[in-house]
């Protein structure tokens, strides 16, 4: 400041006001936490729970288009199965397939709780589920499993069915494809590694 002072330096440097970000995927459950919330809501979950959460993991759906998603919307035959997404963001549709885990578990529900109109109404069983409910739903299983998450919401469901998508090598286009995305730069974000696969490649390199 002294120099400042004497006229040395005429202007100070500016130095950011918010750093960048580390460029990291976002946020999705690894394997493990995976397994765990799989055992939890085996262990605790009603049929519908368990529905809602293999669906969301299994069809990678956004929060909004589950809460929405009709009966009629979701086709199982025996060898496959697909859910009609009619209005999804930006009022597209898309037709998304789904595995045979997600067939299994969704046709257990209707057998044994025959939903009427909506997949996965609310408490009136007239209008749909709401996203809070949602929202309580996976906390209370994350809770059970005792996952070590900070901030744990719907969307990371979103993300780790993405994520197991770019693990398995399938390519960014089908990825784009599956989850309704209009830009590929916006499905290339789950390309970039997360912290854990960071601290897996160091531990590996330590021989741990």
């Amino acid at each position: 400041m002294r120099a400042l002072d004497e006229g040395q330096i005429k202007i100070l440097p500016e130095f950011p006001k918010q750093l960048a970000q580390q460029d990291l995927a976002p946020k999705s459950l690894t394997r493990r936490e995976q397994r765990a919330l799989a055992r939890a809501v085996e262990r605790y979950g009603s049929p519908r729970d368990k529905a809602l959460i293999q669906t969301m993991l299994g069809s990678g759906l956004r929060v909004s288009e589950i809460a929405r998603l009709e009966r009629q919307d979701v086709i199982i035959r025996e060898r496959s199965g697909k859910i009609v997404v009619r209005a999804g963001k930006g009022m597209k549709y898309r037709e998304v397939p789904i595995g045979p885990q997600t067939r299994k578990v969704l046709k257990k529900y209707f057998d044994q709780e025959h939903p009427g109109k909506y997949v996965f109404p609310g408490r009136s069983q007239v209008r749909p589920v709401t996203v809070r409910a949602i929202q309580y739903v996976i906390k209370k299983y994350a809770d059970l499993a005792k996952l070590d998450l900070k901030k744990l919401y719907p969307h990371i469901l979103r993300h780790t069915f993405a994520k197991n998508l770019i693990d398995n090598g399938v390519d960014l286009v089908t990825v784009a494809t599956l989850l309704g995305h209009r830009r590929l730069e916006t499905t290339m974000r789950y390309t970039r590694p997360r912290m854990e696969d960071l601290q897996r490649a160091v531990d590996e390199l330590e021989g741990e």
